[in-house]
């Protein structure tokens, strides 16, 4: 008897655990579909998109949907036989499927997260070089408008989406478009190198900044992204894909994930 208990609570169980594995998936492919930083770090770390090729996207794909899949048959092939954990299995089967519909029907339909209203100011007394060595500041922008980017060379998390939007802006657009570099070790002659591989158009500056100016200007924005404090050629710095659109020295929005120009 006791013997039968126990194995019904393992039953149990494991119909509980293929629950929350596939909840989980579900619960993170649906966040990819949001148009902020967190749908943003989920396609990229998540899934790929945006920073990988298509065989690195479909095998980031798979190893998110293998392990609860190799699981869930194993632990089907040991209680198969039990036909309280066939009645589990069915009821959890039908559970998934009616929350896909509603969860599907609402992400495909989704619409793309507002431009954020924020009130800030860009500083214009910190001291920027181009990929020229020339000395930038935001005061030299005068009162015009242009977008704000964040991005650095080693970058191959968020920054692949980032470039890509910058080009897709410059194509159809001709507002200005200032990218920092987020590595104070991403000197001039690297920036204006990776500047001329990209092919990026005349509207596209890049400038960096020392650290200690760096880490000043991303804190005057009110931004969460941590800039090591030991300099290195490949750091690991999370940062989102984030473009601010600036009028003079003004902030008049923010905008997470692409699309930029249609959310403007």
């Amino acid at each position: 008897m006791g013997g039968k208990i126990a194995e019904k609570k393992l039953e149990f169980i494991s119909i509980v655990a293929i629950n929350i594995m596939w909840l989980f998936l579900i619960a993170v492919w649906f966040l990819s579909g949001f148009e902020n930083e967190i749908g943003s770090l989920i396609r990229t770390y998540c899934f790929g998109y945006g920073a990988y090729g298509s065989d690195v996207i479909i095998s980031k794909t798979i190893s998110m949907i293998l392990p609860p899949a190799v699981i869930t048959a194993i632990l089907i092939i040991l209680f198969f036989k039990s036909k309280f954990f066939r009645r589990g299995i069915f009821a959890t089967t039908v559970f998934l499927v009616v929350l896909l519909i509603p969860v599907y029907i609402i992400r495909t339909n989704m619409v793309a997260s507002p431009p954020l209203p924020v009130d800030k100011e860009i500083p214009t007394d910190i001291k920027f070089l181009d990929i020229d060595g020339n000395i930038f500041n935001f005061s030299q922008v005068g009162d015009d408008e242009y977008i704000l980017t964040f991005f650095y060379i080693s970058c191959h998390g968020s920054c692949p989406l980032i470039i890509y939007e910058v080009k897709r802006i410059s194509l159809k657009s001709n507002i200005p478009i200032v990218m920092v570099s987020l590595n104070p070790a991403d000197d001039v002659k690297k920036l204006r190198a990776f500047y001329f591989e990209n092919g990026f158009k005349k509207t596209v500056k890049i400038i960096r900044a020392e650290r200690e100016d760096l880490v000043r200007f991303i804190e005057s924005l009110n931004l969460s992204i941590g800039i090591p404090e030991k300099v290195s050629e490949n750091p690991q710095i999370i940062h989102p894909v984030l473009f601010i659109r600036c009028k003079g020295n003004k902030v008049l929005s923010e905008v997470y994930g692409l699309g930029v120009l249609e959310k403007f």
